[in-house]
């Protein structure tokens, strides 16, 4: 949402927006969600993902109280959204979107938390560790 929100309301039109990216009115709807990216045609770093969903703000700010902003969600939603949300999505729910035993443990450790940080702070948090299918791929020094 906060890349195409530089061109959306332009080629969709506003009244198609309105039905184009609503994460809270599908959440009340009790409509599954997930959250990714769109490697290779958007960042790949989760915490833009996360950014967007609880403010509805481009990373340089604005638009001022966000774009459609009564569709923001809350942190804790958005990290569900990405976690098990996505698991859901691909039918793979059995083997991630949660750190139970026996599932792949795919996980990112951040240097603080999350919740305790104001939203603008989400894009510099910095990231410790990250863990796919059990094995660290990436530590930070």
């Amino acid at each position: 949402a906060i890349d195409d929100l530089r061109f959306a309301e332009t080629k969709l039109g506003p009244a198609r927006c309105r039905d184009a990216y609503n994460l809270r009115s599908f959440l009340d709807a009790g409509i599954d969600v997930a959250i990714g990216t769109d490697w290779y045609v958007e960042p790949f770093d989760p915490r833009l993902g996360l950014y967007a969903a609880v403010t509805r703000e481009r990373p340089e700010g604005g638009p001022e109280g966000g774009w459609l902003p009564q569709e923001k969600i809350t942190l804790e939603q958005a990290l569900d959204l990405y976690t098990r949300g996505s698991a859901r999505a691909e039918r793979t729910e059995r083997d991630k979107g949660t750190l139970l035993p026996g599932r792949w443990a795919d996980c990112v450790v951040f240097a603080s938390d999350l919740f305790e940080a104001p939203p603008r702070d989400l894009l510099r948090i910095p990231v410790d560790l990250t863990i796919v299918g059990g094995h660290i791929v990436f530590e930070r020094a």
